[in-house]
C-alpha cells in the first residue's frame, strides 16, 4: 500500500497531537493568531506570511509588526514596521500568522 499504510497513519497521528506542559496545558499555540485580530499598539512576531507583495514590503518571517489601527468596520488596518506605515487589506491580514 503506498501512502495509506501503518507508517503513513502513525505519522499523521504524532503530527496532530497537542503538545502540552507538566499540569496538562497547552503551551505554544494559545498566543498565536492571525494579523486580522491583533490588538492596536502591540508588537508581534510574524510567524507566518504566504503573501509575496506584502514579504517585498517588509513583511516577512521573523519581523516585528505592530497594529497602529484595527477597527473591525473598515476595511484596512494600519501597520508599522520600524519607522514605515503600511494600509493592508483584511483578506491578506487574516492570512498572515503572529504571535
Amino acid at each position: 500500500m503506498l501512502g495509506w499504510g501503518k507508517g503513513r497513519h502513525r505519522k499523521l497521528h504524532n503530527c496532530a497531537r497537542e503538545k502540552r506542559g507538566i499540569h496538562g496545558k497547552r503551551f505554544g499555540h494559545r498566543h498565536k493568531t492571525t494579523l486580522n485580530n491583533a490588538v492596536v499598539n502591540k508588537k508581534y512576531v510574524i510567524l507566518s506570511n504566504p503573501d509575496r507583495k506584502t514579504v517585498e514590503m517588509g513583511v516577512f518571517n521573523g519581523g516585528i509588526i505592530t497594529v497602529q489601527k484595527n477597527d473591525s468596520t473598515d476595511p484596512n488596518l494600519v501597520i508599522a514596521i520600524g519607522e514605515s506605515r503600511y494600509i493592508m487589506s483584511r483578506a491578506v491580514a487574516e492570512r498572515i500568522i503572529v504571535r
